[in-house]
C-alpha cells in the first residue's frame, strides 16, 4: 500500500459508532491496542517512554521534553495528536516527521496484522484511528531504536491507547 492509500484508509476510521453493528462490536478498553502491540512483538517495550497527560499543555510539554532529550544526544521519538497539516506530524524521529514511505510501510505492516486478526476473530471490531496510529508509532520507534519516546495521550483517561506503555 502506498502513502496516499494508507492515509485514505486511516481517514475512513474514526467513525466507530456510525453504525449499529460497530456500536455492538466496539469495546471501550485497552484490548485492541494490547492485541495489536502483541502482534507487532510488543514494540512499546523496546524503548523508554515519557507519557504526557493532562488537561492543557500536553503538546507543548511533549515537544519541549523531546527537544531537551534530543539536545542531550538521545535518539528520540515523539507521538502527538492531532496533526495540523499532515498526518505524518503525529510520528516524529529526532525532531522530524517520518517520511511518506516510512508511514506507508508502518501502515502496511499494521494493516496486514489487522486483517489477519479480524479474519481469525482475535479482533471483534476494527481498531480505531487512534489505536492504529499509536500502534504505528510504537512500531516505528522500536524499528528506529529510539532511546526515548515522548508520548502524548489522545483523549486521555485510563482507556487511552497510549496507556499500554510501561
Amino acid at each position: 500500500m502506498d502513502y496516499a492509500e494508507a492515509v485514505h484508509y486511516l481517514q475512513t476510521l474514526g467513525r466507530e459508532l456510525a453504525s449499529p453493528s460497530h456500536t455492538r462490536a466496539q469495546k471501550f478498553d485497552l484490548g485492541n491496542i494490547r492485541l495489536l502491540a502483541t502482534g507487532l512483538g510488543d514494540p512499546q517495550r523496546r524503548f523508554r517512554s515519557i507519557h504526557i497527560a493532562g488537561t492543557n499543555g500536553k503538546g507543548s510539554t511533549a515537544a519541549m521534553m523531546e527537544s531537551i532529550l534530543r539536545r542531550g544526544s538521545y535518539r528520540t521519538g515523539l507521538y502527538t495528536s492531532p496533526h495540523l497539516e499532515r498526518i505524518n506530524e503525529r510520528i516524529r524521529l529526532n525532531g522530524a516527521e517520518i517520511g511518506d514511505a516510512e508511514f506507508a510501510a508502518a501502515f502496511s505492516r499494521l494493516g496486514t496484522l489487522i486483517e489477519k486478526m479480524l479474519s481469525t476473530g482475535e479482533l471483534s471490531a476494527h481498531p480505531t484511528f487512534f489505536e492504529c496510529m499509536t500502534a504505528m508509532a510504537f512500531d516505528v520507534f522500536a524499528r528506529e531504536s529510539v532511546d526515548f519516546a515522548v508520548l502524548e495521550v489522545g483523549m486521555g483517561g485510563r482507556l487511552d491507547a497510549v496507556n499500554v506503555v510501561d
